[in-house]
């Protein structure tokens, strides 16, 4: 319950649509580079001696969704060399890569390529990219340079040779990223509401005067968010109602600034959308839940301009949350709910059972009430009240909808021994209420937490003793 300075009360349930780590979302593919060199004639190489050989790269970030990237934080990454070369001389490979710094220093690396009579010789490599920042250029290149170095040892010069460093980049975990982070669909899983006023509705509904449904957004990853709603309906024990999302679609959930988090939201009331949200929680029996279904874009523009980032642990939260404000009518409103209860033996010397029933009733609402005694079967065997009457009737209503009197009614029900032998078997109680606001349901009515209801029940029992 919420309560208002008037003590006005309304009853809110929320659930909790979709939460989800940056790096949970966004994943870098591998990058499988494979560079290729081509060595032109080297000619003899004299023993002791060497000759260095500079060769580029200039690689293209392979990104899904046309995303462009300015700079990765590494968080944890591998570059791994799987180099097959056919150059039958000892060489070492120097690689660097200028755009890529930790502490300020650029990552450099030596790979020992040691000839040992045969080829093709197979040189497995791997370097940790842990803590690197990497920075791109125009298009997402990345620059990676190699310094090939050859040893005079006698051999015959074989030359043109040919070498394939098969390196690749693998493993990418980011802790942030900057750039262009793409159009990237994703889908939230399907999820509800549980409307729990109506969980034992078996017929009828409570008109509420402005009920209210709020889609709310927190976003703390840098890039607009477009979310479309394909499913919003209302769901009874046997029916449902569509909520209509024209309004609502698309959700457009804004961009922080960096390291913040933006919230968005938008309210479906009677007021703003055809049909109204009255209509669907209005059906008969009384709704149980709200379903839903959603999907998401990034950047729904599309500008391949714009600047985006994402933290590794920032979030993206989606929260839904009814709001039904305890004003309306309750034309008809039956519940139903089952107790197990084994009287047994407890009934036999018992002649009869008087139960004196009195209710103050504070709250605008008329209530009939039934149990039915029933057997491990769920056949009925009787029930408490014959004939049915009303035990709880409604307060006087004034013209604001609050009540202004409570009103006092008494019942006795007497249940005689013939009956009392037929309930020995009973296992179950079925317990029956019929609900209306003030005046049969005709009159809006309104419910404060300073209402209270007073109900006492006596019970007087003759039983027969031998001695």
């Amino acid at each position: 319950f919420q309560e208002d300075a008037d003590h006005f009360l309304s009853l809110i349930y929320s659930t909790t649509v979709y939460s989800e780590r940056a790096d949970n979302i966004i994943s870098i593919p591998d990058q499988n580079i494979n560079t290729n060199f081509d060595i032109p004639m080297l000619g003899p190489i004299p023993l002791n001696d060497s000759v260095s050989i500079p060769y580029s790269d200039n690689y293209t970030f392979v990104s899904p969704n046309n995303e462009r990237f300015d700079s990765i934080f590494l968080k944890t990454c591998n570059i791994v060399f799987n180099i097959n070369g056919d150059i039958n001389h000892n060489a070492k490979i120097k690689i660097s890569i200028p755009s890529a710094k930790k502490n300020g220093t650029s990552f450099q690396k030596t790979i020992d390529y040691n000839y040992s009579g045969s080829v093709p010789v197979i040189v497995n490599s791997a370097f940790s990219l842990d803590g690197y920042t990497i920075y791109l250029v125009t298009g997402n290149q990345l620059a990676i340079n190699f310094v090939i170095t050859f040893y005079g040892d006698g051999n015959t010069d074989n030359s043109p040779y040919s070498i394939n460093m098969g390196e690749s980049i693998q493993s990418i975990k980011f802790r942030k990223i900057f750039g262009y982070l793409g159009q990237l669909p994703f889908s939230f899983k399907q999820d509800s509401i549980d409307i729990g006023i109506n969980s034992n509705n078996i017929l009828g509904s409570i008109t509420f005067t402005s009920p209210k449904l709020t889609i709310k957004a927190n976003n703390g990853i840098g890039v607009p968010i477009n979310i479309t709603f394909d499913l919003l309906e209302a769901i009874s024990s046997n029916n449902s109602v569509a909520i209509n999302c024209t309004e609502l679609n698309p959700f457009h959930i804004a961009a922080p600034t960096f390291a913040q988090t933006v919230t968005s939201s938008f309210e479906l009331n009677n007021t703003n959308i055809h049909p109204n949200i009255v209509d669907a929680l209005n059906m008969s029996p009384a709704p149980k839940y709200i379903n839903f279904h959603a999907n998401a874009l990034f950047n729904p523009i599309g500008d391949p301009a714009a600047k985006n980032f994402a933290i590794d642990s920032s979030k993206i939260a989606l929260d839904m949350e009814l709001e039904l404000p305890l004003e309306g009518k309750i034309p008809i409103f039956e519940l139903q709910d089952t107790v197990d209860m084994d009287l047994g033996k407890e009934l036999e010397n018992l002649e009869w059972i008087l139960f004196k029933i009195s209710t103050t009733n504070g709250f605008p609402i008329d209530a009939t009430v039934q149990v039915y005694f029933a057997d491990s079967l769920n056949v009925k065997l009787d029930s408490l009240i014959v004939p049915l009457e009303q035990l709880i009737s409604s307060g006087v209503v004034g013209a604001n909808g609050k009540v202004v009197t409570p009103t006092t009614k008494a019942t006795s029900v007497r249940i005689e021994k013939n009956r009392l032998d037929n309930l020995v078997t009973t296992k179950k109680l079925f317990i029956y209420a019929k609900l209306n606001s003030a005046n049969n349901g005709a009159t809006t009515i309104r419910i404060y937490s300073d209402y209270t209801i007073d109900v006492k029940i006596g019970v007087q029992a003759q039983a027969k003793v031998n001695f």
